[in-house]
Order: C-alpha cells, then structure tokens, then sequence
C-alpha cells in the first residue's frame, strides 16, 4: 500500500506533466489572409422561392480548404451558415420567383472573422480553373459583377431607345397572363465567395 508521501508525489507529477503537455500543445501561427482569396461553398439546404421566408437559414460547407502562408485557416467540409434576405413568389404574367441569401462573414477556429462578398463573375481563363482560388477584386468586371454589364446596356439603350422600344414591342410575345417558375436552387450548388479585406488570423494549429 503507497503511503501519503508516495501518493501525494505522484499526484504532483502527474499534474507537473499535464501542465507540460498543454503549455507543449502548439499555438496557431498567426498568417495574412489576402484580400481577394476565395472560399469555394457548397449548398446543404434546398432553396426554393415558393417555400422560403426571409430570416430562413442557409446552410453551407466549405468544398476546399482555405490556405494561406501554407497553414490551413479553414478546414475542407467547415460549416456557415447564412440567412434569406430576399423571397419573391412568381406570379402572373411570366414573374418568375427569386430567393438570395446573404453571407457577409464568417468565424473561423482561431476565433478571429473574415468578411466576405459574393462573386458573380471575374475575368479568369476557363481553360484553368472554374474554381479559382483568387480573384483579382479591384477590376469593375469583378467588383460590380453583373451590375456591370446592366448599367453599360441602360447607357447605350437610352439615347438609341426611340428606335429599339417600338422594335421591342413588336418583336415580344405577350405572356397573356401566363405565370411564372418558382426559382429553386439545388443542393450542392456551388458560390464563390472572395476575402473583401486582407487581415491577420491564426491558422489551426
């Protein structure tokens, strides 16, 4: 039988050699995440305009890690989860519905958050990457997205429109009151979104 010197030695070691082995436990280093790195997500709830509700959670994963300074930031599979910010049911005369959601930023394992923004389109060489792993965020095709190429049709349409509005309403069907197509989005529909601000986070260790 140990005396109570023996136990109390022990125990004194054991706690000695716990205290070692969590001050050994290694520190995640801190690395720069850079603006315009992208996270690839993957959607994991069925969206549909007819069933949705503005507030509804969205939830995603993360398809590919996201790496900077060769440390991993965030795992592959990682969850976010986003929030519905806009739902319109179809209706007649061929309104087809809409739904989008809204994830501006994220908290990863080291505590800190990235802010992020979605991106529409990117000028990128589709003979590489479909999923590129940066974008060049201060071009206006990528900034602007698709407002882009709106704004620059509205100001070539409004000075020639005396010409192309009769030319559009006699080339247009009317839809006679026809409804529209509830917009549904799959799962596993995949959104790039980019790192909107550079910032300093600790990798996982």
């Amino acid at each position: 039988m140990l005396c109570p010197r023996s136990l109390l030695t022990i125990l004194v070691l054991t706690l000695t050699l716990t205290t070692q082995a969590q001050t050994a436990r290694p520190i995640g280093k801190t690395v720069k995440v850079k603006r315009g790195q992208t996270l690839s997500l993957s959607l994991l709830t069925p969206i549909d305009s007819g069933h949705a509700n503005v507030g509804d959670v969205v939830t995603l994963k993360l398809v590919r890690p996201l790496v900077a300074g060769g440390l991993t930031v965030l795992p592959a599979e990682w969850i976010v989860q986003a929030k519905v910010t806009k739902v319109k049911r179809a209706g007649k005369n061929c309104r087809d519905g809409e739904v989008a959601w809204e994830l501006d930023r994220i908290k990863i394992p080291g505590g800190d958050q990235l802010k992020l923004q979605m991106v529409y389109s990117y000028p990128f060489d589709p003979a590489i990457l479909e999923d590129p792993l940066w974008v060049p965020l201060d071009t206006p095709s990528t900034k602007i997205g698709r407002a882009a190429r709106f704004i620059g049709l509205v100001a070539v349409s409004i000075p020639l429109s005396p010409i192309f509005i009769p030319m559009a309403i006699f080339a247009t069907e009317p839809c006679r009151g026809k409804a529209g197509e509830e917009k549904s989005l799959p799962l596993e529909l995949r959104r790039i979104y980019a790192v909107s601000k550079s910032v300093r986070v600790k990798a996982i260790p």
